[in-house]
């Protein structure tokens, strides 16, 4: 856990996420009240998988739902990744090991 920790960036509200996150394919951590409620990846970009939550388009899953129902108080964090397989492998990893309550929903 020790090194993804050291990967990860700061905390952002969602809103600042969606405007400020990076272009690339990496791995996410979502929070509220500082206790890690999902865990998920892009393999495209960011910015637009935190836009599409702020805006509402990820509707059809339970999680999405509840983190676009949560927008005004959760907090993200992310770690930048070179490859989708990465992104599959390091979302496993997190998934099982840390068991966020919305990725069971």
């Amino acid at each position: 856990m020790g090194f993804f920790n050291s990967l990860a960036k700061p905390k952002f509200t969602l809103k600042e996420a969606a405007e400020n996150a990076p272009e690339l394919m990496g791995c996410y951590k979502i929070y509220q009240n500082g206790e890690l409620k999902y865990v998920g990846k892009s393999g495209y970009s960011l910015r637009q998988r935190f836009i599409q939550y702020y805006d509402g388009k990820m509707l059809l899953s339970a999680a999405g739902k509840r983190i676009h129902d949560n927008r005004d108080t959760v907090e993200v964090s992310w770690i930048v990744m070179i490859s989708k397989n990465e992104c599959e492998r390091v979302e496993q990893q997190w998934k099982s090991r840390l068991k966020p309550e919305w990725n069971r929903l």
